[in-house]
């Protein structure tokens, strides 16, 4: 039997953890909350800090909308009756309207931007409004001419990618809402809690 003696005294060192994680969050916004601590415990999955989805949300509304509305298309492109001309040339004029109002904000922020009295991002969330008014537009358009026209292969394929295209933003939109709470990818200890936006 071999013995080592054991060491008396004070045993200096540094521990240094085995797996270290810096957090970013993909999506830009307030954090309306931070639910941990320096120091504290955290297991996989727990809510660190919950970031504002206003904006997100909508967005998911919107999209939600523009599925609801492929769907629509999708199920009528056969025929349409007086009533639905009428709406959707309601409907159009409303959206041309949205449109030029966007159009402006969006030339504004730009000048704006120029003379630094506003953020690159909400130039950038100009932009996005002035997009997603033209896409209505088009959209409106497309019903339109949907609804005044018998149907042909062509506008039946449309109508298919439009279904696939919309349901792919209404799931992006779903996961930016989604990644509005910023979870811990594993358990573990926070060692610091610092935001940038």
């Amino acid at each position: 039997v071999l013995a080592t003696p054991l060491l008396a005294g004070p045993i200096e060192g540094v521990v240094v953890p085995a797996k270290q994680f810096v957090l970013t969050v993909p999506v830009s916004g307030v954090v309306e909350k931070v639910h941990v601590q320096q120091g504290q415990m955290v297991e996989k999955g727990e809510l660190l800090a919950s970031i504002d989805s206003r904006r997100w949300k909508l967005e998911f509304e919107e999209a939600a909308a523009h599925f609801h509305l492929a769907e629509a298309k999708l199920r009528q492109l056969k025929g349409a009756d007086e009533e639905q001309v009428e709406l959707i040339a309601a409907e159009m004029a409303a959206t041309e309207a949205q449109l030029n109002l966007a159009e402006r904000t969006y030339q504004r922020a730009k000048a704006l931007h120029k003379a630094n009295a506003v953020t690159e991002q909400e130039v950038r969330d100009a932009e996005q409004q002035l997009l997603a008014a033209k896409q209505s537009a088009a959209r409106l358009r497309a019903k339109r001419h949907a609804l005044v026209g018998a149907a042909n292969k062509g506008e039946l394929t449309i109508a298919e990618v439009e279904l696939r295209l919309a349901k792919i933003a209404l799931e992006a939109a779903k996961h930016r809402v989604e990644q509005c709470a910023v979870q811990s990818p594993m358990q573990g200890s926070v060692l610091a809690c610092s935001f940038q936006v």
